[in-house]
């Protein structure tokens, strides 16, 4: 009789451990099921945000290509060179800075996550040439002078036609010294290739009958062009390295661009791809 009641006290124990360890499960689950429903909307709402940032930067990146459209400004690139042609002094100047305005204060009124910052572009319009660090830029855009600006000489060198003018007399005010930093001009009949030391500064006059075109190379390789009481068409081509077509891209400054949702922590700051 003894050894019968403890076996039905053994089932009973197990019994009841059972029934315990069901109601912990029971209980953990409770526990565990609203946090892992929160994790999991947090995580979805996370997700809708980064969707959300790509949806935008992609809507402004396409829009703000159609409006550099009007900038009267054409890029292409081939073999080695990349090419920048517009007129000088720009007469597409006032009507891009005053769409660009306009633009600017659409997309930030109709998207509050979005603050762009222009003022760079709409005064001096600069062109940075990635991974090679150059930039093409006006002093200002709609003024007399464009600029090439190097970080460092890791190019062959520039190239400057000027289009559809008759020139006269062409002359080095400032003489270059040789180096290995290669410099083609074709204006009219007028040819030339030198390679110079940009180290430097060196001056070429052209007269353009009337009015005439100043092309300085200064030291560290910056290349500006200067027109005088005449409009021309350039067109500046800054040959590199290597082919790198496939790998070159023209953007507008860094972080002029921001989306930010901090509801959901997403912050994002970029440029704007323009070719």
């Amino acid at each position: 009789m003894v050894k019968v009641k403890i076996v039905r006290g053994k089932r009973g124990i197990l019994i009841t451990l059972g029934l315990v360890m069901a109601a912990l499960s029971i209980f953990a689950l409770a526990i565990v099921m609203p946090y892992a429903y929160q994790k999991s909307y947090a995580e979805t709402n996370q997700l809708a945000a980064l969707d959300r940032a790509r949806n935008i930067h992609s809507a402004v990146q396409s829009s703000a290509v159609q409006i550099f459209n009007l900038s009267g400004i054409d890029i292409s690139m081939t073999d080695q060179t990349v090419w920048f042609s517009e007129q000088l002094p720009n007469t597409n100047a006032s009507n891009f800075a005053e769409q660009l305005t306009l633009y600017e204060s659409f997309i930030e009124g109709q998207e509050p996550a979005v603050e762009l910052d222009l003022d760079e572009v709409r005064n001096n319009l600069p062109l940075h040439i990635s991974p090679v660090a150059i930039t093409y830029s006006h002093e200002p855009f709609g003024g007399d002078e464009i600029r090439v600006s190097p970080q460092s000489i890791n190019f062959v060198g520039y190239d400057v036609h000027i289009l559809d003018v008759d020139t006269g007399k062409v002359e080095w005010k400032i003489k270059p010294k040789p180096g290995s930093l290669k410099f083609h001009i074709l204006a009219g009949s007028y040819e030339q290739t030198v390679w110079l030391d940009p180290n430097y500064s060196s001056e070429l006059v052209i007269d353009l009958k009337p009015g005439s075109l100043k092309i300085r190379i200064e030291a560290e390789g910056m290349l500006r062009l200067i027109t005088i009481d005449k409009t021309v068409k350039i067109k500046t081509g800054i040959q590199l390295q290597e082919n790198l077509n496939s790998r070159i891209d023209i953007l507008y400054p860094a972080n002029i661009f921001r989306i930010w949702l901090p509801e959901f922590g997403v912050a994002r700051e970029s440029t704007i791809k323009i070719k």
